[in-house]
């Protein structure tokens, strides 16, 4: 059996380091932070390597077996060789756990979506005209304000006159970021222990990713 290295703990270590160095920020909202751009994009990466790496390890028997992880697995496999979603992994995943996917229109489901939104249209970058009027920016706009009713972002005088990437470098967002990871995570494995004959186990091979200080 090939071994593997499990890397979405150094991701999210990544994403946390970020939010680390936005701490000499003036206030929550002070912008200019650019590393809550980094913080949401190793955020995301660690969600996107963790639930492969629930997928193989079920699918290795390497963590206790019971029906409903081997279906785990294989489902996670199947999906990926579909190139489907990292949400619909995560969805499909806490359905084959509990019974029922995730509630998409609460927590945290809504801020998961959020992260992989965020992260589609940075990774996936368009150019924007200066003078273009918000309203004609519909999509980076309503990131923004969604963002802003969960975290604190760069207050804007004149609307229109800045990008939105500037709008959300700030302390609150990066923090906002990891402590996503980490409910999206807890989530799911707080799901399967009920489906582990040993929570030792899973605790060594799928340990939880670590928690942030309370803002201030």
């Amino acid at each position: 059996m090939p071994g593997y290295f499990l890397n979405s703990n150094i991701l999210f270590c990544q994403a946390r380091k970020a939010y680390l160095r936005t701490k000499g920020a003036p206030s929550e909202d002070a912008g200019q932070q650019d590393d809550a751009l980094s913080a949401i994009l190793f955020s995301a990466a660690a969600l996107e390597a963790w639930i492969a790496e629930l997928g193989l390890l079920t699918r290795m028997t390497v963590l206790p077996t019971s029906p409903t992880l081997a279906a785990l697995g294989q489902a996670i496999e199947d999906i990926e060789n579909s190139r489907g979603s990292v949400r619909l992994k995560y969805h499909i995943a806490m359905t084959l756990l509990t019974g029922k996917g995730y509630d998409r229109g609460a927590q945290p489901y809504q801020d998961f979506d959020l992260l992989f939104s965020l992260r589609d249209a940075l990774v996936h970058m368009k150019p924007e005209k200066i003078a273009e009027p918000a309203s004609e920016r519909t999509r980076t706009e309503r990131l923004v304000k969604r963002l802003s009713s969960v975290a604190a972002c760069v207050p804007q005088e004149k609307p229109g006159v800045s990008s939105w990437l500037s709008k959300m470098n700030t302390r609150s967002v990066a923090r906002w970021a990891c402590n996503t990871a980490k409910s999206v995570q807890d989530s799911v494995r707080g799901a399967a222990q009920a489906h582990l004959g040993s929570v030792d186990a899973f605790s060594v091979l799928m340990g939880p990713f670590s928690s942030l200080e309370p803002p201030g």
